[in-house]
């Protein structure tokens, strides 16, 4: 196995890494006898390919298993590439027996049969020799030619016995035979694992979805099927991310209870949280870019904290507003709103305009005064700017008009 690595130069000065890899395989995959994989490099630990599938049962099942994937995952413009599989490629060895009633009658050992075999295949180790300038040693074995290591040579061999030269062919047999490739186990099941990268354009569970449909019809039962790689991440990143949410909405909610005193309060901030969350999906519906698990995840929990402290302002000023008109629930929610629409506003749009060069995708350095558009780095970004940008600028409106309305309500059910 051999590894090429290119360093692309500045990606100022070139186009896009994806354009420059496309070229490469294009250019590369009508080359017969080797198999080429061409990958971009990731960031941290090698992992391994986005796409893995596992497959378990019996060894003919198996076999048809992965021939019915690989048909599919090989269409043309199926979004798949870099395509592997862990069996391997059917070979033959040649096995050989020694008739022990000759050799016994002939008076001559298996293991000097065995050296003779072995000087056709990686030699008879004779010696060791250690040169002057090194503390190893070195073989010395004793092995025929390149051209004559081969069966035939066998045949042609003679081997001295009692009665004098014997040939090797009457005392040693052989023939081909399938050889047994290595066998992967999990959990004690044989299996067959398949693995590919997502072509440029495609999205990882898109592509499952894709195999899952395209097999559901007539799937042999007996196989086991199981999805890994990227979907297998991503599912422990959301269940972890759930977590880490659930416990801050816990926190946030037992401050905002032991701060305000009312549940009921504590609530309205909540429908407030719950509802800009489901509003982010739905922005993330409206522009078409897709939902990263751990990035948006993140700013999901980040935009919580800004809502609950928006929140928080507002029903402070109303708390206090209280204490003056205890009699009027409507002037005490308009009183509130008012006096904290500009604090509200001015943390609103401090965060959205320092968001906005992320969500753009610009790039400003404020030592050479250059702004670039799209690089690299700036596309870590876009996923959680955009989750905290549209989710704040829905928060707000339901800060300054729902959370007051249902003050409201609350205050007229109350009286």
């Amino acid at each position: 196995m051999a590894r090429i690595q290119l360093e692309l130069m500045d990606w100022r000065f070139r186009r896009k890494a994806k354009h420059i890899l496309n070229d490469i395989r294009s250019s590369v995959q009508d080359t017969k006898g080797i198999i080429i994989n061409v990958q971009e490099e990731k960031p941290g630990p090698s992992a391994d390919k986005p796409i893995q599938i596992n497959l378990s049962g019996s060894v003919s099942s198996l076999n048809l298993a992965a021939e019915k994937i690989l048909e599919i995952m090989n269409q043309p413009s199926s979004g798949f590439i870099n395509i592997q599989d862990s069996r391997s490629a059917p070979e033959i060895e040649w096995n050989m027996s020694v008739d022990k009633s000759k050799a016994t009658s002939s008076e001559v050992s298996v293991a000097t049969i065995g050296d003779f075999i072995k000087m056709v295949t990686n030699g008879v180790l004779i010696g060791k020799y250690r040169p002057n300038n090194t503390d190893e040693e070195i073989d010395i074995v004793l092995r025929f030619p390149g051209k004559d290591r081969n069966m035939k040579t066998i045949d042609n061999l003679f081997i001295n016995t009692v009665n004098g030269p014997y040939p090797m062919s009457n005392i040693v047999k052989y023939a081909p035979e399938k050889k047994v490739n290595k066998l992967n186990r999990i959990d004690g099941l044989r299996i067959v694992t398949i693995s590919a990268d997502v072509d440029t354009g495609y999205l990882v569970d898109e592509r499952v979805k894709f195999i899952q449909n395209s097999i559901a019809q007539d799937w042999d039962k007996g196989v086991k099927i199981d999805f890994k790689g990227d979907k297998e991440d991503q599912q422990k990143s959301g269940a972890f991310l759930l977590k880490a949410f659930i416990l801050a909405i816990t926190l946030m909610i037992l401050v905002l209870v032991t701060q305000f005193n009312n549940v009921c309060h504590t609530f309205i901030v909540m429908t407030a949280v719950f509802l800009s969350t489901t509003c982010v999906f739905f922005v993330f519906f409206l522009i078409q870019q897709v939902f990263v698990v751990v990035m948006c995840g993140v700013g999901i929990i980040a935009l919580a904290g800004i809502i609950v402290n928006n929140n928080i302002l507002l029903l402070d000023a109303f708390h206090h507003q209280i204490k003056v008109h205890k009699n009027d629930i409507k002037q005490c929610v308009i009183n509130a709103a008012i006096s904290r629409v500009r604090p509200i506003l001015l943390t609103v749009a401090t965060t959205v305009l320092g968001l906005i060069p992320m969500i753009t995708r610009l790039n400003i350095n404020f030592f050479t005064l250059q702004i670039t558009y799209d690089a690299p780095s700036s596309q870590w970004w876009v996923d959680i700017s955009t989750t905290i940008a549209s989710g704040i600028l829905v928060a707000t409106v339901l800060t300054l008009f729902f959370t007051p309305a249902l003050l409201v309500i609350q205050g007229h059910e109350k009286t």
